[in-house]
């Protein structure tokens, strides 16, 4: 399951940008999973739920938002979303396309509540 490395990654980004903004409690990380990444999102769901404990030490929310795969046609430059990874173009039907989203893992937002220093 690769999903628990792409997670532990994740984190360490996590961390790094906590850490950059003065630090806090992250209450929840967004990311982007594009539909041809081969990621699993259950697994991902799961594996983040078992890494943020370890790494964090608490449960921060993860919401995934699913990307689809996108291709642009070589001969008709139109672009079209691939449900059944048939690679063709909707418009003309030429098979020589380009995927442009759909392969991407991508940290979009953390949401981050601060810490008090009330002393």
């Amino acid at each position: 399951m690769h999903e628990y490395s792409l997670v532990r990654s994740l984190l360490r980004q996590v961390e790094t940008i906590v850490s950059d903004e003065g630090g806090g409690v992250v209450e929840e990380v967004r990311i982007e999973v594009g539909a041809f990444s081969g990621v699993d999102i259950t697994l991902l769901e799961l594996a983040f739920a078992d890494e943020a404990s370890r790494h964090l030490g608490y449960q921060p929310r993860l919401q995934t938002t699913a990307v689809p795969l996108e291709v642009e046609c070589q001969r008709c430059r139109s672009r079209s979303v691939i449900e059944d990874f048939e690679f063709r173009c909707s418009e003309c039907g030429h098979q020589q396309v380009i995927i442009v989203s759909g392969e991407e893992v991508r940290l979009m937002e953390i949401e981050i509540r601060e810490l008090n220093n009330a002393s």
